[in-house]
């Protein structure tokens, strides 16, 4: 069964903390009552939904096209629908409402551009190694390989060794997890 989330972007601001190091600083999401939250503490309630997509490309201290602020980096989140309201309503500066394409925009664009196509295991790559006496990592299963090796060698094949990163693409990530993002912008 998918969980219907609304995808949000937040302004993660720099600042100076007690200690005198730069930190970010998040909006002060415990604000918002526990009940929408499912009396989760902030934090874990954004891992409870989906977790957190942080722009790769202009991170805190970087400018770029997308981002002019060097004491700003944009952040993803998904949420419930009444959590996402509630936080836009509090905090209007820091909080945008984003559509299920804007997500995915920012997400394949500025989240997971760093994210390699694949997974690689070389500890399970060099047992495979190994055990079929090859002088160097296996890419291509041989005949000789054990089914086993032959899965591992797969990348769309779960069995671990090489597998797709299904984080790479936000639809994969997106059905991976059970999540159907819906667009409440105009609401």
């Amino acid at each position: 069964m998918e969980r219907e989330r609304v995808p949000l972007m937040l302004k993660l601001r720099r600042w100076s903390n007690s200690a005198g190091e730069l930190v970010l600083q998040y909006p002060a999401f415990d604000q918002i009552a526990p009940h929408l939250r499912a009396g989760l503490r902030w934090e874990a309630y954004i891992d409870y939904c989906g977790g957190w997509f942080h722009d790769q490309l202009s991170p805190l201290g970087q400018v770029d096209e997308y981002n002019a602020d060097p004491d700003v980096q944009f952040a993803g989140v998904i949420a419930d629908a009444r959590f996402a309201l509630e936080a836009r309503r509090r905090f209007p500066d820091d909080v945008t409402l984003l559509s299920p394409e804007e997500f995915e925009e920012f997400y394949e664009s500025r989240c997971a551009i760093v994210q390699p196509d694949e997974l690689v295991n070389t500890t399970i790559l060099d047992r495979i190694r190994a055990r079929n006496g090859l002088s160097a990592t296996p890419g291509q299963p041989t005949a000789s390989m054990s089914p086993s090796d032959k899965r591992a060698l797969d990348p769309n094949d779960p069995t671990p060794g090489i597998q797709v990163n299904w984080r790479k693409q936000c639809k994969t990530m997106l059905a991976k997890t059970g999540t159907k993002l819906i667009d409440i912008k105009g609401k």
